[in-house]
């Protein structure tokens, strides 16, 4: 006879959530298509989406998103890469 609830006694391990990547914005400009087009080419894996004046890059590898981060530097080209959430310093209010 074996025990029905023995299944429910055993420990899983919890899974541990991948990092997430945060995004770099770029602005708009005139000859954004062309850094689009370079960066798409170079990292085929990105995601890019418009928002009003602003495209929002997401890498899929943090290596990834440093190689874009230096490209966007070499270019001279504006943009702000965010933050990770747990990077950002927590407010605590007393």
């Amino acid at each position: 006879m074996t025990n029905m609830f023995s299944q429910l006694g055993e420990k899983k391990t919890p899974k541990i959530a991948p990092r997430n990547i945060p995004e770099i914005i770029l602005k708009v400009i005139d000859n954004c298509n062309l850094i689009l087009k370079e960066i798409c080419q170079q990292f085929p894996k990105t995601e890019n989406r418009l928002r009003k004046d602003f495209i929002g890059i997401r890498a899929d590898t943090e290596e990834n998103r440093e190689r874009i981060i230096n490209f966007f530097k070499e270019k001279k080209v504006e943009f702000v890469p965010n933050e990770s959430f747990e990077d950002r310093p927590m407010k605590v209010v007393i």
